[in-house]
Formats: C-alpha cells, structure tokens, sequence
C-alpha cells in the first residue's frame, strides 16, 4: 500500500510516499496516528528530516494527489547517551600487551580474537570492571557473544597473567583489573613461529 504525506507549513515542498507492506485503513484514527510515525520516521531517514527543525506538521493524504485526511504535530525526541573512553597517548596503546593474534582459520583463531578485544576494553578501563561491564562495552561495539562467555574467557585471562581479580561486586561477581606484568614466555600466548 502506498502511503502519501506532506508537510503542510512548506508548500514549496512536493508530497512524499513510502510503499507499506499492511493495507491501513485512512479513516481510523488509530491507524493515522500510527502511519504517522511511519511517515515521519520516512522523512527523517529519506527525505533530509534529520536536518529539520522538529516538531514538525505533518499531512496523511488520501492517494498521490487526493486530499488531505489528517494533520499531526510530530516531534522527535531522541536522548544522546555518549560512552567517553581515556584517550591514552598513542605511544601508550594497549596493542603492546595483547597476546599475538592469529591468522584466521587456525585453532583457536576465534578465541585468540575474543581475548584480544577483552584485553583492549580493559586496557581503557579506568576502573575495575565485571564481566557484566565488559560484555556491554563489547555489545555496544556490536560483538554478538554472549555474557557468560565473556565472564568465561575473563577467568581464562586470569589464569594466563593477564588479568587479575580486584575484589568482588555483590551483583555482578569479580571485578577484574590488568595484570602489572604480561609475562612474555607464556606458552599459551606463542604462536607457531615463535615455538
């Protein structure tokens, strides 16, 4: 079904339309509200919206040149949440402590590369951090592992010298901080060049 709107208060502005997979009835209210909120997320994703002083007046048409059923104030609310991470100075970067990587396709190649991106969350941590924190941190980075393999591995890292456990927290279990010293002979971190 195809959808048709404006934007009333610009009437230099042609009338926009979106192709919808459910047939709408018009003359509901309910449904105009809700095609509504389809029209104005169409605007601001297709239509230059995100540049638009918001709330804006919006027009539901009945067809591409039929008449005006509607009008609706929309606004658009939208709540920035910023995650500030220290910045360290590039001579500093974690890169130094984290076990080599290895190439893709070998055993333990998935693993290695989990291990490595724990190490880089922590290494910007700047306080102790639960596994819980580290899986939000990597999820919001769009990992698509889970919670308990993330706590899983952060045990493995202890065991490895890598971490080491600072306490507990009553909700989330340990709280992990970096180990002082990655020691460089470990066997476990030695690739097959190395050995």
């Amino acid at each position: 079904m195809q959808i048709d709107y404006s934007l009333p208060a610009d009437a230099g502005q042609p009338r926009f339309s979106f192709i919808s997979p459910v047939n709408w009835c018009l003359h509901r209210p309910l449904d105009q509200r809700h095609l509504i909120k389809l029209c104005a997320k169409d605007y601001y994703r297709e239509h230059g919206g995100d540049q638009a002083d918001w709330p804006v007046v919006m027009a539901l048409h009945a067809g591409e040149n039929g008449r005006e059923l509607c009008r609706y104030r929309v606004d658009l609310e939208a709540e920035l949440v910023f995650y500030p991470e220290v910045c360290e100075d590039p001579a500093d970067a974690p890169s130094a402590d984290l076990p080599p990587e290895l190439p893709r396709g070998t055993p333990g190649w998935r693993r290695r590369r989990q291990e490595r991106q724990i190490l880089e969350v922590m290494a910007r941590a700047t306080t102790p951090q639960t596994g819980w924190d580290v899986y939000q941190k990597l999820r919001r980075r769009g990992r698509s592992w889970s919670a308990d393999e993330c706590c899983t591995i952060m045990l493995a890292l202890v065991g490895s010298n890598h971490l080491k456990i600072a306490g507990q927290d009553p909700d989330c279990g340990w709280r992990y901080v970096l180990a002082v010293s990655h020691p460089v002979d470990n066997p476990r971190y030695q690739t097959d060049k190395e050995a």
